[in-house]
């Protein structure tokens, strides 16, 4: 009888918090609105501004989430229909003001989401959604008017990086169609069943899956040891993490001097105590190979509580083994690891542990889940919340009072107090936390996350127009493309914060690589996109009333009716998947294939820069620092002492042609011959050594 109260009164305390979620919404987006009409667009789209102080921003907000609350006592609507008609006013004004359709194209995705939780709400407020997609679609047709200073901004420049892409989705695209097509076809003909009585294609498909994952592991592991074996890896991040490594081997600490331009420890930088797990694999293969590899098998391992977190929903095993082959294919969990080793690749697997512990309701693994998640990084802190929210106000899953007292004390509570340490321990410490990357939200003199914040919360549509620019729209429909949107279709809310992460990590700043599929910032949004992907999936299967209820029969036809949209999806995005990986892995095959074309050459490059003294100060060429990782006081050509002359440089280790191409470089390499620095014995055709 206890139980039942507490968990009443939690579903009370959570529908309380969830109606003043929707006031203060509604009167946030209010204020959005007025402050739309009542600041100069330049300030709106193009330049940072603060319109009105914050604290009056606060107050006017908390005075009309009141008034809210008191209007729905004389107005029969609910708070969710309330905010979902002020968002879409907001969302239709925003966008027939834009300057850009880069903008509308990304309120078309706002709008999908609201529109799909309205559906499954049968909420009569879908009509002001569904006039607002309209009006956006055709603002967004006839939308021409376009000045210098948005062409500028939401530029439309299309390399050949971005022609391949394109290349790619196309071909994924019809692939997937036509295999659609086909599907149909034979699921109406029953041909599958039949051929399942012949065959079993559950079977099959799990011996394809385990093969796949062993083909892919392997591709993936090659294109990374290939790239290595011909020095395509420079000093950030490879040089300095192969260096730190070494000083690891050694029992020095996480000590490196390519980071900073100083002998160091990366702890000083970024929080991550948890390469350590990867130190005794290093220290029984020495090589920088060896890190490439690791970080290739530390995030496929992710499939393992991926395939758990599956059979805790009780899928359908041919949907089981389609989830696991769009994990194997997924692009951006290959692409990630193309600027070498990094700290971000334990988040894949990681996360998806947490996610696990969850759902089983774990105490103490869940603990020490936790813990290794947290030593991956300090900014972990924002994925573990949104997981922690979204496990708090969730609804799909029965969980006590005490439990979700458990979750916000260890998911919310401590990654936030965990942050502020590692803050602390930076800026008194160490080199500082790294907010220059959140410039574009800073106006002049700002330097904290504090006063991003309030900028973003004092001019939201200068927030929105900074996050649909063209590489942001790009790598948002890009990856959304790859599981072919399904993480946009969620019954409820609460699954969106699983978005926040990406918003944050990916979307937020101007940093060009957080949202290029070539750098380490993909990790942990992948996993929960996959994550999300499942949720989707669970709320389309019509078949079941709750996850704990499986009809048995469906468990042994392949494809029952309820079923056939959801392996028609799941093909269509392994299809899709698969399409953009090739797209962007295939480019860096260059590096094993000149390998093999030319091992020799580059076996005597390796030699001649190994055959250099040890313990001398090395000035060296941002490609060879990987190479002479094992020396302690090694430099970057182009980081150290700011390009100048520094005289207590013993050896300058630089390509030849380097030095005689007229660039920045070149012009240094000459100063340290003026100085005196001779050629030395050990330089080859390709190689120029200078020593003092």
């Amino acid at each position: 009888m206890n139980n039942e109260a507490n968990q009443h009164s939690l579903n009370f305390s959570k529908r309380i918090i969830s109606n003043w979620f929707y006031y203060f919404l509604s009167a946030y987006t209010m204020y959005a609105l007025f402050s739309l009409f009542t600041t100069d667009s330049n300030n709106l789209y193009f330049q940072l501004s603060r319109p009105y102080d914050f604290p009056v921003v606060c107050l006017a907000v908390v005075a009309v989430a009141i008034g809210c609350y008191f209007m729905n006592r004389f107005v029969p609507i609910s708070p969710f229909e309330l905010a979902s008609i002020c968002l879409s006013v907001y969302m239709i004004s925003v966008c027939l003001k834009a300057p850009s359709p880069l903008i509308i194209i990304g309120f078309l995705a706002i709008n999908i989401m609201i529109l799909t939780k309205l559906l499954f709400e049968k909420s009569m407020v879908v009509i002001f959604i569904g006039i607002s997609f309209i009006v956006i679609m055709i603002k967004g047709i006839f939308l021409h008017d376009v000045n210098g200073e948005a062409l500028q901004k939401f530029n439309y420049v299309i390399t050949e990086k971005e022609l391949a892409l394109k290349k790619g989705l196309l071909i994924g695209l019809y692939l997937s169609i036509f295999t659609a097509g086909i599907l149909l076809i034979l699921q109406r003909t029953q041909f599958l069943n039949k051929l399942n009585n012949k065959i079993k294609i559950e079977p099959a498909l799990k011996i394809f899956v385990i093969v796949m994952l062993i083909l892919i592991t392997s591709y993936t592991s090659i294109i990374m040891i290939g790239k290595e074996l011909v020095m395509g890896f420079a000093t950030y991040d490879k040089g300095l993490f192969t260096q730190m490594f070494e000083s690891m081997r050694q029992g020095l600490g996480p000590m490196t001097s390519l980071e900073r331009d100083q002998w160091m420890s990366h702890f000083h930088v970024h929080v991550s105590p948890i390469f350590y797990l990867m130190l005794p694999f290093y220290m029984l293969w020495p090589k920088p190979e060896t890190l490439e590899l690791l970080q290739v098998l530390v995030t496929m391992s992710g499939i393992i509580p991926f395939y758990l977190i599956l059979k805790h929903f009780q899928f359908n095993k041919l949907i089981q083994s389609l989830f696991l082959l769009l994990f194997i294919v997924t692009p951006t969990l290959s692409s990630s690891h193309l600027y070498g080793l990094h700290e971000n690749c334990f988040l894949t697997p990681l996360l998806l542990w947490l996610i696990l512990a969850n759902l089983k309701g774990w105490t103490y693994r869940l603990i020490i889940i936790l813990g290794f998640t947290l030593l991956i990084k300090e900014d972990i802190m924002i994925y573990i919340i949104a997981i922690g929210l979204y496990f708090t106000f969730q609804k799909q899953f029965d969980m006590s009072s005490k439990r979700t007292l458990f979750t916000v004390l260890t998911q919310i509570i401590v990654p936030i107090v965990y942050f502020a340490i590692c803050m602390y321990y930076l800026n008194t410490f160490g080199d500082g936390s790294m907010t220059t990357r959140f410039t574009n939200f800073m106006l002049p003199g700002q330097t904290g996350l504090k006063d991003v914040i309030i900028n973003i919360f004092t001019n939201p549509t200068y927030f929105f127009s900074a996050l649909f620019t063209f590489n942001k729209i790009k790598y948002i429909v890009t990856l959304l493309s790859m599981y072919i949107f399904l993480p946009l279709i969620q019954k409820h809310w609460i699954s969106y914060i699983l978005l926040l992460p990406m918003l944050v990590i990916n979307l937020l700043s101007d940093f060009p690589y957080q949202a290029d599929f070539g750098f380490q910032y993909h990790y942990g949004s992948t996993a929960l996109l996959l994550f999300m992907t499942i949720l989707a999936v669970n709320t389309l299967d019509k078949n079941r009333d709750s996850i704990n209820e499986q009809n048995q029969k469906q468990q042994l036809t392949l494809m029952t009716k309820g079923h056939r949209k959801i392996i028609l999806l799941l093909t269509c995005a392994c299809i899709m998947s698969a399409s953009i990986f090739f797209t962007l892995m295939h480019p860096s095959t260059y590096g094993i294939k000149a390998y093999v074309e030319q091992s020799a050459y580059y076996k005597d490059k390796k030699q001649t820069l190994q055959s250099l003294p040890r313990n001398k100060k090395i000035l060296a060429y941002g490609f060879y620092t990987t190479q002479l990782a094992q020396n302690k006081y090694l430099y970057d050509l182009d980081y150290h002492n700011d390009k100048k002359i520094d005289t207590n440089i013993e050896y300058v280790v630089v390509p030849r042609a380097l030095s005689t191409d007229g660039s920045e470089q070149s012009q240094l390499i000459a100063q340290y011959m003026k100085l005196g620095y001779k050629e030395y014995h050990l330089s080859t055709l390709e190689i120029l050594i200078l020593k003092r």
